[in-house]
C-alpha cells in the first residue's frame, strides 16, 4: 500500500501554498519541477507562525528533488493578538466573546479610526512582540516590550495598541529575512504566500505584510492547506502520474494579491524602532547582568 511521506503541519502547508499562482505576479510553472517552486517563502499563520523560505541548493531541509527549506519563524501570533486584546480593560466594550467576532469588530474600528491609512494610528506607540523568545535567533531570553503607553483604558487606546502589535508581527517577518540574508543574500524570496487561520481571517495582518515587506503577498485561497499539503503526498505515493512537483502544480490553489495601505514609508520608520527596541532590550539584560560601573554595549547576536 502505498504510504505518502509525514510531515509537519506547517511543512504540509507549505507544499500546499508554494504552488500557488496569481496571473502577473506568480505564474504556474510549465512544466513539473519542484525546482520552480523555489525562491518562494511560506507563511503559515496561525497561533504562532511558521516562516519556510525555499531554495534550490542546500544545505537546508531536503524537501523535493531540486527543493531545499529553511523554516523559522514567530513563537507568538494569534496568541499575542489575543493576549494584547484580552488583557486590555476595554475588551469587555466589544460585546461577544467569540474571537471572530471580536477580531472583526476591532477591525472595523480600526478602519472607523484609521481609515485607510489605518498604521497611522500606531505613531507613538510600538511594540516588541517576542512575548516568547526570538525564534529565528534562537534566542528565548527576549520577551515583549511596548514603548508609548499611557493611561488611557478607552476603546481607542485598545485600537491603537492592537493596531501596533500587528504592525509589529509584520515588522518582525522583516527582521527574519534581514537576519537569514545576513549570511546568505540568495536567500531572500522574491514573494510571501500566506495561509492558515490569521491571515485567512484577517486584512489588517496581511495588508501589514504588504506594506513592509517590499515584496508581492499573497494570500492563498485554500482554507485547509495543511490537509491539502498531506493530500499532495499522499497523491505523489499513489499511482497518480507524477512526482511531488507534478501534485504541487496540479492542485494547488489560487490566491490573490494582496494591496497594502500605502504607509511604506512609515513603516520603515517603524522598523527602525523595531530593531532599536531589541537592541535595547539585549542591552537591558547586559546592564543586569554587570556591575554597576561596567560601561555595555548593546549586541544582538
Amino acid at each position: 500500500t502505498p504510504v505518502g511521506a509525514s510531515l509537519i503541519d506547517a511543512h504540509a502547508g507549505a507544499i500546499a501554498v508554494l504552488g500557488t499562482c496569481v496571473p502577473g505576479v506568480i505564474e504556474k510553472p510549465l512544466r513539473a519541477d519542484c525546482g520552480l517552486f523555489m525562491g518562494r517563502a511560506a507563511l503559515i499563520c496561525g497561533t504562532s507562525t511558521c516562516l519556510m523560505v525555499t531554495k534550490q541548493d542546500g544545505p537546508g531541509c531536503f524537501i523535493a528533488p531540486h527543493g531545499w527549506l529553511y523554516e523559522t519563524g514567530q513563537s507568538a501570533t494569534g496568541d499575542l493578538l489575543h493576549h494584547v486584546v484580552r488583557s486590555h480593560p476595554a475588551c469587555s466594550q466589544l460585546g461577544s466573546p467569540d474571537s471572530r467576532d471580536m477580531f472583526d469588530q476591532l477591525n472595523e474600528h480600526v478602519r472607523r479610526l484609521g481609515g485607510d491609512k489605518w498604521p497611522l494610528l500606531a505613531s507613538e506607540l510600538h511594540v516588541l512582540p517576542e512575548f516568547r523568545g526570538n525564534r529565528a535567533l534562537g534566542d528565548d531570553s527576549l520577551r515583549g516590550m511596548m514603548c508609548g503607553l499611557t493611561l488611557d483604558t478607552s476603546l481607542e487606546s485598545l485600537v491603537r495598541l492592537y493596531v501596533a502589535t500587528i504592525c509589529s508581527l509584520a515588522l518582525g517577518i522583516k527582521f527574519i529575512f534581514e537576519h537569514m540574508s545576513s549570511s546568505d543574500p540568495s536567500i531572500l524570496p522574491g514573494v510571501l504566500i500566506a495561509c492558515g487561520g490569521v491571515a485567512q481571517k484577517n486584512d489588517l495582518y496581511m495588508q501589514a505584510h504588504a506594506d513592509v515587506l517590499g515584496i508581492p503577498v499573497v494570500l492563498a485561497s485554500e482554507p485547509q492547506a495543511v490537509a491539502l499539503g498531506a493530500a499532495m503526498l499522499g497523491a505523489a505515493a499513489s499511482d497518480v502520474p507524477g512526482d511531488l512537483g507534478a501534485q504541487m502544480q496540479r492542485m494547488a490553489s489560487k490566491g490573490c494579491l494582496v494591496r497594502g495601505t500605502g504607509c511604506a514609508d512609515f513603516m520603515a520608520r517603524k522598523y527602525l524602532v523595531y530593531q532599536r527596541m531589541l537592541l535595547d532590550q539585549k542591552h537591558y539584560q547586559q546592564c543586569m547582568l554587570s556591575s554597576a560601573s561596567e560601561d555595555t554595549e548593546p549586541r544582538v547576536t
